[in-house]
């Protein structure tokens, strides 16, 4: 049975047959453009860059490596934030219960997971308002959670007072989902939809791998500040002195990410022009 496939014309659009499709076609075939990448005049449904096809180009390694760094920086809060407020309220009333602490550390886990709610929404949305409605790069949005993550680690390592701490989870939490809610389409409109699935688990290597980087790092430091109880239990009851060397280095791997998302941007709207210029002159043509 023949399968259809949409044919756009400038003026309609319409259903035409095509005989060499059929189901499973997008999975296992390549369409005869695919191999173009779209700062070479493809359309993104036209797309299907996939596994190790993905290896040499620019756009891949940009999205990697910041997904990866600044995935890494979230985690590393988001994994120690009850480390931080156990730190914080020890130092400042030694009397502390543990209930009460406990239940501060579950309230900066709840302040965390409703930013990051906000985040993925406003990112999701915002970056479509940005390319469809201003015209303008995706990749704004990766400068924004950027930025974000850079006010969070000043935060981290300013804040002494455990009353406050809510501003660094907060602003983490919105940080991580501004993060999240556009890579998938940074992803999409660079390498096509078709291989979406496999194409994101290769990105999620690089949260995996600076994950893990970033937990040791804390994790020795807060170590290192630590003393063993006789219940076997560590504890640190050195306030911010307990973590603050491992906001130094997210601080400034922040401000690196900072720097090369403003050069995604300008990348990014260089090979929307060079796109756009060629196909004038293709349809010119």
């Amino acid at each position: 049975m023949p399968t259809f496939c949409l044919v756009a014309s400038p003026d309609q659009q319409e259903f035409v047959p095509d005989d060499h499709a059929n189901e499973e076609s997008s999975l296992l075939s390549e369409p005869e453009d695919t191999t173009k990448h779209p700062n070479h005049g493809a359309h993104v449904h036209h797309l299907d860059i996939r596994g190790l096809k993905l290896l040499p180009y620019l756009e891949f390694w940009l999205i990697f490596i910041m997904l990866g760094i600044l995935t890494g920086i979230g985690l590393m809060t988001i994994n120690n934030i009850g480390n931080d407020a156990q730190a914080l309220w020890t130092y400042y009333d030694g009397k502390t219960s543990k209930e009460f602490i406990l239940r501060r550390q579950l309230f900066h886990v709840s302040v965390i997971s409703a930013c990051s709610f906000i985040g993925r929404l406003c990112s999701g949305i915002g970056s479509d308002y940005l390319v469809k409605k201003l015209k303008s790069s995706r990749f704004w949005c990766l400068v924004a959670a950027s930025s974000l993550f850079v006010i969070a680690q000043i935060l981290a390592l300013s804040i002494r007072d455990p009353h406050y701490l809510w501003l660094v989870s907060s602003i983490s939490g919105l940080a991580y989902g501004t993060l999240f809610g556009v890579c998938p389409s940074l992803v999409v409109d660079a390498f096509g939809v078709a291989g979406f699935a496999l194409n994101w688990g290769v990105m999620m290597l690089g949260p995996v791998t600076w994950g893990n980087i970033l937990n040791i790092v804390y994790g020795r430091i807060f170590d290192a500040h630590s003393k063993i109880l006789e219940n076997g239990e560590r504890l640190c009851s050195e306030g911010i002195t307990c973590y603050r060397d491992a906001y130094l280095a997210t601080f400034a791997i922040s401000l690196l990410a900072v720097v090369v998302s403003l050069w995604s941007v300008r990348h990014d709207n260089k090979a929307r022009k060079a796109r756009e210029e060629e196909e004038s002159r293709e349809h010119l043509a």
